[in-house]
């Protein structure tokens, strides 16, 4: 079908028309869901449909000018004196007195005002007389908007007598308006580059700002009058890559696409001794499959930008071993491919991107020219390669396809030289289709001995897991403390050289039995690297994943305040505070909720106390928790778990560690769709000023290859205050386009510091608000060489999990390899998109 019309007025009535002679204009009168009486208009090919009134109905043709039906669409008859033999592309209706139509051609606009006896051409102040689309606005039927196949949009205010440019805002070069429509508040157009488009929203018509929506050619916009910001957008592909076999007969024994919803090109092709088949070339879709990806995320800029991809797929073409990018911000083109006997393949191509990833050894590592070759080599192992540029990151997600769940741990190893980037792994956990739970877990070292706080009692149970990366067997002790201070329940576990294992604390070997509050202590006779998770099942009997901090035995413990960059308490949010005591003394003070009273805590000896707020306030209160040990106590260590109850069910919660003061943290950051659309997400921050003074806090904002977006913002938090912001809500960053993924760095001059933590909304695929602790790092603490650990990763069965890199606090690149293994210690190939 060509053109769509709704009747206005009669509801219900819809007008249809194709360009297929033996179809013409067809009519519904029930939504669509019956087409009745036979076909009309049937000896042209039709292309565009207005409707007047319920009985006047205006259709447009290929090259046979305009017809018009005066009785709902039974007859038609030609209306074209003084149009052209050309295309009408489309047609409008001002309601006016008499009403005023409009013809949008391949040659020209052109103008009626006697119900198409005459028409006149209306192209003075065109730049380009093709025009693709008319728009009234509603408000003001003199007001005319004119998208046109080159140039932008025009604009007229006496009813299209003299049109004016209306590309205020619109991206320059190449502006083709391919759609157009109105919700009756505001104007949308899509604007097309190539074979890529970005819509476009205006109040005024003359002014325009991009929305999220940059995507393959739109080809028609749709707005809901009775729900003003609903709007419907259709799209056309780009071309894609493809791939097909051939016996010695010719006959077609496999064929496959590779591509995204824009232009994709295979340039090159390899065989390997097992009849793999490898595939390089270069894509503009930013969903291009990937899987075990050395570079997960298209990174070509702009909507019409490239990054070369290769791919290696099984003989049959039937599945991926891997596939990823390979490019910057700038195009990149893989020309050539060629593979080894040990099935290493080798690339070349051209790029013009600065920051096209290179290896430490590399021949040649900074841009010599504006357009230069590259040569990269990939080799196929159950590691992923990591290239991370000074304040940049990278990321990869696990598939999550299986119906079963694999899970085991991963090892961040830099190569010889390098520094070590910090990390997240961040759970995602899916029940039919609906994300309802994510909880981020920061890369870890191995530790000898750790505590944690314990609970299972009713929908709450507590899940460790211990990852052994020795070559040597483990000796594991664990015991509980009940909330009198009183040990109970020694066991212990051998953990098998470079295996993991991961329980709740009901499960063997702990066998903790319900109800359990206080905490659990473990030591090892050789380092391991350890996660606890804190589990609730909701009232939807859905499992909520929320980070627990593991208190390290070997540090000592101090005697100072420590803060709790956030919490909320109200209209569905309530707090609790978990403390551990990680000494064998007893430990009391006093917890200052902000505009809240205080309350006094007191935790026996290698026990945990819980104090949580009411949560019955009809608004919101929001701030930071100052912990304060009483004389001669020590500091105990903590998480405030921060809970979202909507309709009487919990749909989130989170775990603000309790953090100490620094002048400077980075953190991973994000914006994806526009909140609350379902499937946005964006980055939101919580600062704690610890000073009896304001401080002015500065952010800087840096792409994934280390660039900075331009961006940079500063915040004033009051002395003892505190201030929470989402990414487009900090001052200087309200331009920050999605989608975006980068690392913040949040910096103050005040002596005495700050407290920081990162938060990740998210909207899942039901419109819940789900919440993600994002771990800042102190960007002053000393860099580290050895390898970290991400003691746990799950994968199907629900499960995904992004792995998420950045330098966190020097400015020096990193490189190495990020290795997943199974729990019995095996390498794992863990399928990446």
């Amino acid at each position: 079908m060509t053109a769509l019309a709704a009747d206005p007025v009669s509801a219900g009535t819809v007008y249809a028309a194709s360009r297929a002679s033996n179809v013409g204009v067809v009519k519904s009168t029930n939504g669509s869901d019956t087409w009745g009486g036979p076909p009309s208009l049937t000896n042209v090919l039709v292309t565009a449909l207005a409707i007047a009134d319920p009985s006047t109905i205006y259709a447009g043709t290929d090259a046979d000018g305009v017809y018009k039906s005066t009785n709902a669409g039974s007859t038609w008859t030609k209306v074209s004196n003084g149009l052209p033999a050309s295309t009408v592309k489309t047609i409008a209706v001002a309601q006016t007195a008499p009403p005023t139509i409009y013809a949008g051609t391949a040659t020209g606009l052109f103008r009626t005002v006697d119900g198409g006896l005459n028409w006149v051409s209306v192209n003075s102040g065109l730049f380009d007389p093709n025009v693709n689309v008319i728009i009234v606005d509603p408000a003001n039927p003199h007001v005319v908007l004119a998208g046109t196949d080159s140039v932008g949009v025009f604009r007229s205010t006496n009813d299209g007598s003299f049109w004016v440019p209306s590309n205020n805002g619109l991206e320059s070069g190449d502006r083709i308006v391919t759609a157009m429509t109105t919700d009756f508040s505001a104007f949308y157009a899509a604007v097309g580059q190539s074979n890529a488009s970005r819509v476009y929203r205006s109040n005024d018509g003359i002014n325009w700002t991009p929305t999220t929506l940059a995507t393959a050619r739109v080809t028609a916009l749709a707005a809901d009058a009775s729900a003003r910001g609903s709007v419907y957008a259709s799209t056309a592909g780009g071309s894609d890559a493809f791939v097909g076999k051939w016996d010695s007969t010719g006959k077609l024994v496999a064929f496959t696409y590779l591509g995204g919803y824009r232009d994709d090109s295979a340039n090159a092709i390899a065989l390997d001794a097992s009849g793999n088949v490898y595939v390089a070339g270069q894509t503009s879709s930013t969903n291009f499959a990937v899987a075990n990806a050395i570079q997960g995320a298209f990174a070509g800029g702009s909507d019409v930008g490239s990054d070369a991809f290769v791919t290696k797929l099984n003989s049959s073409l039937s599945t991926i071993n891997y596939s990823t990018y390979l490019g910057g911000g700038g195009n990149d083109f893989a020309r050539a491919i060629a593979v080894d006997s040990g099935g290493n393949a080798y690339v070349v191509g051209q790029t013009n991107s600065q920051d096209f990833a290179v290896t430490p050894s590399a021949l040649m590592p900074v841009q010599p020219g504006l357009l230069d070759a590259f040569v990269a080599k990939i080799t196929e192992s159950n590691s992923l390669f990591y290239s991370v540029a000074a304040r940049g990151g990278a990321l990869s997600t696990s598939q999550g396809a299986g119906a079963a769940i694999s899970v085991g741990y991963a090892r961040i190893q830099p190569v010889a030289g390098s520094t070590t980037p910090s990390g997240l792994a961040i759970f995602g956990f899916r029940q039919n289709n609906v994300l309802v739970s994510e909880a981020a877990v920061p890369a870890s070292p191995s530790i000898i001995s750790g505590r944690i706080y314990a609970e299972v009692n009713g929908s709450v149970n507590t899940g460790i897991a211990i990852a052994n990366p020795n070559s040597q067997d483990v000796t594991l002790n664990f015991y509980f403390t009940d909330a009198g201070g009183t040990n109970f329940g020694a066991t212990s576990k051998v953990l098998p050289a470079n295996t993991q294992f991961a329980a709740f604390l009901d499960q063997t070997p702990f066998n903790g039995k319900a109800p359990l509050f206080g905490t659990m202590t473990f030591t090892a006779s050789l380092p391991v690297s350890v996660i606890a998770l804190r589990g609730l099942t909701n009232e939807r009997g859905e499992f909520l994943i929320t980070t627990l901090p593991l208190t390290d035995l070997a540090v000592s413990v101090a005697t100072d305040a420590i803060l709790f960059p956030h919490f909320a308490d109200g209209a569905g949010w309530t707090t609790q505070i978990l403390l551990v005591n990680p000494t064998d003394a007893a430990m009391s003070g006093t917890i200052q909720f902000a505009n809240l009273p205080s309350q006094q805590y007191s935790i026996p000896v290698r026990s945990a106390a819980k104090i949580a707020t009411s949560g019955t306030a009809a608004t919101v209160k929001t701030g930071s928790v100052r912990v304060t040990p009483s004389d001669a106590s020590k500091t105990p260590a903590g998480v405030a778990v921060f809970s979202y109850k909507t309709a009487g069910v919990t749909v989130s919660e989170a775990g603000v560690p309790a953090l100490r003061a620094s002048n400077a943290f980075r953190l991973y950051a994000e914006a994806a769709g526009t909140p609350p659309q379902m499937r946005s997400i964006e980055t939101g921050i919580a600062i704690a000023n610890p000073s009896s003074n304001a401080i002015t806090v500065n952010f800087e904002l840096t792409s994934l290859s280390g660039v900075s977006t331009g961006l940079t913002g500063s915040a004033t938090v009051p002395a003892n205050g505190q201030t929470a912001m989402f990414l487009n809500q900090i001052q200087g960053f309200t331009t920050l386009t999605p989608p975006f993924q980068g690392v913040l760095r949040v910096s103050t001059t005040s002596a005495a510091g700050m407290t920081v933590v990162g938060l990740r909304g998210r909207y899942n695929e039901r419109d819940d608000f789900l919440i993600t602790t994002m771990q800042p790092t102190i960007e002053s603490a000393a860099p580290v060489t050895v390898e970290q650990f991400f003691p746990h990763f799950a994968d199907g069965g629900g499960y995904t999990t992004q792995f998420i890199l950045f330098n966190g606090n020097t400015n020096q690149s990193s490189s190495g390899s990020l290795w997943f293994f199974t729990q019995s210690g095996q390498t794992f190939s863990l399928t990446q998109r």
